[in-house]
């Protein structure tokens, strides 16, 4: 799904449902929202969070294999090609199912590129295979692997952290929140688009990063309560703890914290913690200390400055050599791409005075917060070294489409086959057992015999599989 880019600069109330189909009704109290509230957030975080291989076999074993499919399934009917795919499995010692499915994917791929589709008898996505470069193809499949991973785990962002807030305060489910997009409310003034049902944000859809983001906002409450207990007791001793007291009050009010600044104690930041109202779930969290939060961790805010930049990094991605993007990225190496980018593409940011004594400030309160919660709730943060990298971490698919997409001129010639140990083997026949009892025979580019049990025959195997391809991963 095409993502949308987040927004968080226009009017937010937490008190409609952005899903009016789902949750609970307005009137259910405060004991039923909590209780609901709890079972998706529960659900969210058993989502699955370990990332794929990129390839499910080693690269070289299953490059070949694909060679030998293409060879003996293009133009054959489809009982014929099912035959072969598993003759070319056990040859090369692969599970069937993941040569199956690799190679239909691949297929698709091809297909997806503007191929024409094959007028063979056989399935069509296997007679793509033939004539056309599987190196490439094979690249192309890996990256996209890495990035559909990097995308459903993609960095929580200020408008994610409003819409998940506002579906537990109102009880929609997870599974709601994973395929359902979300309705806010109208803009202000309304919007053609919005009229027409344009407004719909796929934020949460199919999202698991969630579980980071309540990991995140939990460690922020516990902080926060654990704090509050400290300053109870605490007994004035310097600075040190005066700067470790604004960080608790920043935690969960960070306006209040900002105006505290400049003349303050540990008692005065007593006195004003025992005015306000204690945050102890993620539907307490105001706008602001979401907000805060983003900040501490590196996340964006959803701001236009954030959107010029996005939009600068877009461009200057889809001039970098496209083939060498994809080995990056079938290696997830998509940070080295963020490293390789400007800080701060190509935006300028606020130089005056204010500006810099508003960073300034900034900077002092997410280092005393950062404190805060590393002494109160275990809980470290290493925010992104510069926008580029939060920009990738946050829309991986948007910002590597160019190098994805494939044109049927960059797939149509195949290289020579390659054989990992540089010899030349005559072509093997294979006998397929046909549906009905008779024997056919298909050809295999790289020879040595094999039994369709999955034996070797007398002749050792040409081909050993090489060690598995590293698997760097993303490293977000």
């Amino acid at each position: 799904m095409s993502r949308a880019v987040g927004r968080a600069d226009g009017p937010w109330s937490r008190t409609r449902n952005p899903w009016p189909s789902h949750g609970l009704p307005a009137t259910a109290s405060t004991t039923a929202r909590r209780a609901r509230a709890a079972d998706t957030a529960t659900a969210l975080r058993a989502l699955p969070t370990r990332p794929p291989p990129p390839l499910p076999a080693p690269r070289d074993n299953l490059l070949t294999a694909l060679h030998d499919l293409a060879t003996t399934a293009h133009g054959q009917p489809t009982t014929t090609q099912i035959d072969a795919l598993d003759a070319v499995a056990a040859h090369h010692r692969l599970d069937p199912a993941i040569l199956a499915t690799t190679a239909h994917t691949i297929g698709e791929l091809i297909l997806h590129s503007g191929q024409p589709a094959p007028t063979g008898p056989g399935l069509p996505e296997l007679d793509a295979l033939a004539g056309h470069d599987l190196s490439r193809a094979l690249d192309a499949y890996a990256a996209h692997t890495r990035i559909a991973h990097a995308t459903r785990h993609s960095d929580p962002d200020l408008p994610r952290l409003l819409l998940l807030t506002t579906a537990l305060h109102h009880g929609i489910p997870a599974n709601t929140l994973l395929t359902i997009p979300a309705t806010p409310g109208p803009p202000h003034p309304p919007t053609p688009a919005a009229a027409a049902g344009g407004a719909l944000r796929d934020d949460l859809v199919d999202w698991h990063g969630a579980a980071r983001a309540l990991d995140t906002l939990d460690a922020t409450l516990h902080a926060a309560t654990a704090g509050r207990a400290w300053l109870t007791r605490a007994k004035p001793r310097g600075v040190d703890d005066t700067l470790l007291a604004l960080g608790v009050l920043h935690l969960t009010h960070p306006t209040l914290a900002s105006h505290s600044l400049a003349s303050t104690d540990l008692e005065t930041i007593r006195a004003l913690l025992d005015h306000t109202r204690p945050a102890t779930t993620p539907t307490d969290l105001t706008r602001g200390a979401l907000r805060a939060i983003c900040t501490r961790a590196g996340w964006l805010l959803g701001t236009s400055h954030e959107q010029t930049a996005l939009h600068r990094l877009e461009q200057r991605m889809a001039r970098l050599p496209a083939d060498a993007v994809r080995a990056r990225l079938a290696h997830g190496q998509l940070t080295h791409l963020a490293d390789r980018q400007p800080a701060h593409p190509g935006v300028a940011r606020p130089s005056d005075q204010a500006g810099l004594q508003a960073r300034q400030t900034a900077q002092l309160l997410a280092e005393a917060s950062h404190e805060a919660l590393a002494r109160f709730a275990g809980h470290t943060v290493t925010p992104h070294r510069t926008l580029a990298t939060a920009l990738l971490a946050r829309y991986p698919d948007r910002l590597t489409h160019a190098a994805l997409r494939l044109t049927p001129g960059q797939l149509r010639t195949a290289p020579e086959h390659p054989h990992p140990d540089a010899t030349v083997h005559p072509a093997t026949e294979f006998q397929i057992q046909k549906p009905a009892g008779q024997h056919g025979t298909l050809t295999l580019a790289s020879g040595a015999d094999t039994r369709l049990d999955g034996n070797p025959a007398n002749t050792p195997l040409a081909h050993r599989a090489p060690p598995d391809a590293l698997d760097l991963g993303l490293g977000l």
